[in-house]
């Protein structure tokens, strides 16, 4: 019969093998860029609020980061939705939206007043052009509009009145219907451009299910109009274009193209290459950890059965002693952490969101139990506020599958569903802290727990363009709390 070490050692030599024969494995990034018009910025020139009012409208509204998801709608009854990309579409991309026109129902809107990008999409889709320059006003075309406000009757009679910003207008039809027409003049290149019936701000196109709404000024559908509707009707005008393109069909899936930025392309470009060139055997680190423990648990065994079948406690109190100094030595070489993730010990801590809350939620000594709760309690009240001031629920109102849940995943993405469990854990710290209410089941590596609620509070924010741990890039910082 094999002996213990005979197998163990071989059970090393065979998962040695196994990891060097390995195939090479590619890690895929998955990055999300948070310009201006993007539904995930929160601030005043985002779109988080229209993405907001779709979803409560009853509509399954998707975020779109990658041409790749965009293609597994072909076939459904789809909105598309693009406010001001970056990056121009390209030849896969007009493949994709045809693709849809032909195997589905595809409905558009597209709101962009740069013709480098929109002329990319709009000549080979409807042969329509935007104006290579902006609308000015009457008395000095040299400025571009700025809260300029025209009214026109839109498709369902109503008559609205919206407000502009830097605004260009449609030059070359084409396919499309044009309306809206504005009498100002369009600025290129030091020239003063002017039309007797004056210039299309919108064009709309059919053709059997398909219809596409075209809007050349992407500021119609930022938050600053919803914060504030007595500017304008922009608010209700794009609200009543959705609803009239999908005939008020809420069996419709929303999609919000976030993908056409160009710093998202870079990253995702760059990352491609170098995973291309540098790829790496994954080892199988659960079985070499399995042997390790296995081996370390194996030799303890052995000492304890020695010492017991000797009958020698004296032998037994020494081995505890030594292991009591080993322990020690190794908490001072790894500081207040021990075994677990370290505590941050960031200089400056932030803390996001109007709150009042401006106590200190770390400190480089080590911290109680007590210490740990109160400071989770904190971090909640501030997740709370943050996640109320732009979606306008309460985490304590929030059950999974709801309607609030849903409008909440919209911004974070499926990773909701990943982090839901830490969130719920967080609740129930505070309400432990604030109301007095049982903590179970309990929490026994506070230390380990904080680390992670951090994180994961940290991955939450950053989805509304903020931060807690100041990572750098990322705006909406309303307080700092400094360290003890």
């Amino acid at each position: 019969m094999i002996s213990k070490r005979t197998f163990l050692i071989t059970l090393a030599f065979i998962a040695l093998l196994a990891a060097i024969g390995a195939p090479a494995k590619k890690i895929t990034l998955s990055i999300i860029y948070n310009t201006y018009t993007s539904p995930y910025n929160m601030g005043w020139n985002g779109t988080s609020i229209y993405v907001s009012k779709l979803i409560e409208l009853g509509y399954n509204v998707k975020i779109v980061n990658s041409r790749s998801e965009l293609k597994e709608y072909t076939g459904s009854k789809v909105l598309y939705i693009a406010i001001a990309p970056e990056e121009p579409y390209t030849s896969d991309d007009i493949l994709i939206l045809r693709e849809m026109m032909r195997n589905g129902a595809l409905r558009m809107i597209y709101a962009d007043e740069n013709h480098k990008t929109a002329n990319t999409i709009l000549y080979p889709l409807f042969k329509a052009r935007i104006a290579k320059g902006y609308l000015s006003y009457p008395n000095d075309p040299s400025r571009p509009i700025i809260g300029y406000n025209v009214k026109f009757t839109f498709m369902d009679g109503k008559r609205y009145s919206i407000r502009l910003n830097i605004a260009s207008a449609i030059e070359e039809p084409g396919e499309l219907n044009p309306t809206c027409y504005v009498k100002l003049p369009i600025a290129l290149e030091g020239h003063v451009i002017t039309r007797d019936d004056g210039w299309p701000l919108m064009g709309y196109w059919s053709l059997g299910d398909d219809k596409a709404f075209i809007i050349a000024d992407s500021s119609l559908f930022i938050n600053m109009y919803f914060e504030y509707p007595e500017l304008s009707d922009n608010d209700e005008f794009i609200i009543s274009l959705s609803i009239s393109l999908t005939e008020n069909d809420t069996s419709y899936t929303i999609l919000i193209d976030n993908y056409h930025y160009n710093v998202h392309k870079r990253i995702n470009e760059l990352s491609e290459q170098v995973l291309s060139r540098f790829t790496l055997p994954l080892l199988p680190i659960g079985l070499i950890v399995g042997f390790i423990m296995a081996r370390i648990f194996n030799m303890v065994d052995e000492s304890f059965l020695t010492m017991i079948l000797f009958n020698n406690v004296f032998k037994i109190l020494i081995l505890v002693a030594v292991m009591l100094i080993l322990y020690s030595y190794i908490s001072k070489r790894l500081g207040t952490s021990g075994f677990d993730e370290k505590v941050y010990t960031y200089e400056e801590i932030y803390v996001l969101g109007e709150t009042s809350i401006k106590s200190r939620l770390l400190k480089v000594s080590p911290i109680s139990k007590k210490e740990f709760k109160l400071a989770l309690s904190t971090l909640y009240e501030v997740l709370n506020d943050l996640i109320y001031k732009y979606v306008g629920v309460r985490l304590a109102d929030v059950k999974k599958e709801s309607l609030e849940y849903k409008k909440l995943k919209a911004i974070i993405g499926d990773d909701l569903d990943r982090y839901w469990s830490s969130i719920v854990k967080l609740r129930r710290i505070y309400e432990n802290v604030k109301y007095g209410k049982t903590l179970f089941p309990p929490i026994v590596m506070w230390r380990k727990t904080f680390n992670k609620l951090i994180n994961v509070c940290e991955v939450i924010v950053e989805r509304f363009g903020a931060s807690i741990i100041d990572k750098e890039g990322l705006r909406g910082v309303e307080y700092k709390l400094r360290k003890r």
